[in-house]
């Protein structure tokens, strides 16, 4: 028995189908091999399988199990109900007969009484690495996410290849923000299966919640290739790729979402964005009046219809827009920020500071509303105060001082000691910054 390879491993699947070979109407032949097929991930494969071995054996309690399980993973929801109602009837009071209940229980999310079917099956068979399987299942869905670790990872000591397994296992780890842990099973599972379109896209979000948008992008074009019609994942490959600044893929990803679905208005609202950086106004500003179009409520499409609207130097339009915004959200500090912009050159700084002071109030560490406030307090004559945003400036980002070079609402400060000092403050937390991002490689 020590020389039979465990299910989950390409050598089980190759082992049992020899088995097979030798007696196609070899009720465990059929049921063994099918097995092996669902724990390595082949579930397509295990279903012809697991159904013939039902056919042969129709009191066969286990086969009701397996196929069960195999068609509520692959979405055959009704049907594997079915099995499992049915496996019920006739299960003993075993470890096999309370996995079958349990999993009925469990869909029909009775997931206490699920929970105590499936510890009733780890005591009776401690090593049965489906039971535990199922008992973190039951914890997860019960938030109760470190009980549910534990039984994944003593499944895992149980049936290291067991694949739904491992899917669990990782799914569980995204969840709890563990990303790295996650990424690494969702990596390995899409080396066992390259073809499983989710699967590619699930490590390309989790490799999206660490950051790392590159290799995301990569993995969500993958899974398009492998999946055209999934639209959500399209969005997604043009979130990362706007991310890692190829603003025109990322427009072309977006106008996929669009093309399929012209009323999906976060896309509608994306292409604004990116269209709005490239100095595409006219543009940008009709992909706002389409997102509005489609959901009047959608604030950030109203913020930034405002903000370009700004930037035609159409100042009315943009302060009339930007007060809408803030009727949708009162505490939308970026609209704030922009309609103190417009109020500015329409109103003066007197009208304009309320606007900046709010926004910041909101949300201090928007650094852009700080340097406003800066500029503004240098116009009024009171250089202490100004000096002080523009120290805030250089902790929140010290890139943005480089504006003050220039910048003649800030003639006042120029000879000053303390804004001339900021420009070294600044120059050393870039290449503190320079230096760390470095290390961080």
């Amino acid at each position: 028995m020590s020389n039979i390879p465990p299910f989950g491993s390409e050598e089980a699947v190759i082992y049992y189908r020899r088995q097979l070979e030798e007696n196609s109407n070899d009720t465990m032949a059929c049921l063994n091999f099918g097995t092996a097929l669902a724990k390595a991930g082949y579930l397509q494969g295990s279903v012809v399988h697991l159904r013939r071995a039902l056919q042969l054996a129709p009191s066969n309690i286990l086969a009701y199990l397996r196929l069960g399980e195999t068609l509520q993973s692959l979405g055959e929801l009704e049907e594997a109900y079915r099995l499992y109602e049915q496996g019920s009837r006739l299960a003993p009071e075993d470890p096999t007969g309370y996995l079958l209940r349990g999993c009925l229980r469990f869909m029909q999310s009775r997931f206490i009484e699920a929970g105590e079917l499936f510890r009733a099956a780890v005591v009776l068979d401690p090593t049965c690495a489906d039971a535990w399987n199922d008992l973190g299942s039951v914890c997860a869905a019960l938030n109760h996410y470190e009980e549910a670790l534990g039984c994944y990872r003593r499944a895992l000591e149980l049936a290291p290849n067991f694949f739904k397994l491992r899917e669990n296992l990782a799914l569980l780890l995204w969840g709890m923000k563990r990303y790295e842990e996650a990424a690494a099973f969702y990596r390995d599972l899409v080396e066992r299966d390259p073809t499983r379109a989710d699967l590619v896209c699930y490590l390309a979000d989790v490799l999206s919640a660490q950051n790392k948008f590159v290799e995301a992008a990569a993995f969500y074009k993958k899974s398009v290739e492998l999946a055209p019609d999934q639209t959500d994942v399209y969005y997604r490959l043009g979130a990362a790729l706007h991310k890692i600044g190829k603003p025109l893929e990322a427009i072309d990803a977006f106008g996929k979402v669009v093309e399929a679905d012209d009323k999906h208005s976060e896309a509608l609202c994306q292409l604004a964005v990116i269209l709005g950086e490239l100095d595409r106004y006219e543009e940008a500003i009709d992909f706002c009046h389409r997102c509005i179009a489609v959901d009047p409520k959608h604030v950030l499409a109203h913020n930034n219809l405002g903000a370009l609207l700004f930037r035609l130097n159409r100042l009315a339009e943009a302060i009339r827009v930007l007060e809408k915004t803030l009727e949708l959200d009162p505490g939308f500090s970026p609209a704030y920020y922009h309609l103190g912009h417009a109020l500015f050159m329409q109103a003066g700084p007197g009208t304009a500071k309320p606007y900046f002071l709010k926004a910041l109030e909101l949300n201090p560490n928007l650094g852009e509303a700080c340097y406003a406030l800066a500029c503004i307090e240098a116009i009024e004559g009171h250089a202490p105060q100004a000096v002080k945003y523009l120290e805030k400036v250089v902790r929140l980002n010290p890139e943005d001082l480089e504006l003050a070079r220039t910048d003649p609402n800030l003639n006042s400060l120029r000879t000053l000691p303390a804004f001339q000092a900021l420009f070294k403050t600044a120059k050393k937390r870039r290449a503190k910054t320079r230096s760390k991002r470095r290390r961080s490689k």
